[in-house]
């Protein structure tokens, strides 16, 4: 078992906002310029984005990679994506995972939303697939999958697998629970349809034990890349934890 490199990680993003967008306060957004500025800093700092896998391939089987290393992942699939990541290829290698049965639908689902939003429809989706976006499966719609008995939990991922099936002709490898919950129950019945789970601010961060509980830093939209980079290099127990103590509400700083 490896000694725990807490530079490599997975960082999780939702939405993009335009540089000028009213923001609302919307905590799963974030503009693009603050974006851009996080994704300087770990340039500067030397850290290498790579594609989902490797860093899975990394934390679960103990396969080499470079140090410094990081996945940029995005959950939900809005439109704003689409519009982005195009010019964003070059530089990184998003994974993206959708909700099927949202797709090309509104986010009126999320009531916690202050922005109205767009998912992306299917014809995005296939084009951000030939330019090299990875997608895999966030639930066929988003609620929580604690609440779900074993057999309702096989027929939503089935139904989900079905999709991806038929619309992309691929099956997906990976699912990231929805809200990141997950119990032993939605563990057991993952595993037959899916390679690996990621949670998302709590579950493991290495080693077999992780394979379906594999934790991704949540990046929210006031940290700048210092902030970014600081967190990086955190235990990997207090990385969460070194965010929330920044919040906006917690110590009054300005909103970005």
């Amino acid at each position: 078992m490896k000694s725990i490199n807490n530079e490599v990680t997975i960082l999780l993003y939702h939405n993009f906002l335009d540089k000028n967008a009213d923001h609302n306060n919307d905590k799963g957004s974030i503009r693009i310029t603050n974006f851009m500025g996080q994704l300087e800093a770990l340039e500067q700092n030397g850290y290498q984005n790579l594609p989902l896998k490797n860093i899975i391939d990394y934390i679960i089987l103990d396969r080499e990679i470079p140090k410094k290393t990081y996945a940029i992942t995005f959950d939900d699939g809005f439109e704003s994506l689409f519009h982005y990541l195009p010019g964003l290829m070059n530089r990184i290698k998003p994974t993206v995972f959708i909700v099927t049965d949202y797709v090309g639908q509104s986010n009126l689902w999320n009531k916690r939303s202050t922005n109205k939003l767009f998912h992306m429809s299917l014809d995005m989706i296939h084009k951000l697939q030939e330019n090299g976006v990875d997608f895999q499966f966030h639930g066929t719609d988003h609620h929580n999958l604690v609440k779900f008995s074993s057999s309702e939990l096989e027929d939503r991922f089935q139904t989900g697998c079905r999709w991806f099936e038929e619309h992309l002709q691929t099956k997906p490898d990976y699912i990231a629970y929805p809200y990141g919950a997950f119990n032993e129950r939605v563990v057991k019945v993952a595993r037959k349809y899916f390679k690996n789970g990621l949670s998302v601010n709590h579950g493991g961060w290495y080693g077999t034990e992780a394979s379906f509980k594999i934790n991704r830093i949540s990046v929210p939209f006031y940290a700048s890349g210092e902030d970014l980079v600081n967190v990086i290099k955190t235990p990997p127990k207090n990385m969460w934890l070194a965010f929330e103590n920044n919040a906006p509400w917690v110590t009054n700083h300005n909103i970005k």
